[in-house]
């Protein structure tokens, strides 16, 4: 059996901004390899 879910999170952006400021492993953890490479792209 597979699953699939689809989801939306919603986030106060600015404390999740500083979040990934303080803590360089947190975006490590909380995104894959190739979510990353898509937002490394996007800045």
């Amino acid at each position: 059996m597979k699953l699939y879910g689809v989801g939306i999170d919603t986030v106060n952006i600015l404390r999740f901004k500083n979040i990934l400021n303080k803590n360089k492993n947190f975006k490590k953890r909380i995104f894959n390899q190739k979510e990353l490479k898509y937002c490394k792209k996007k800045t």
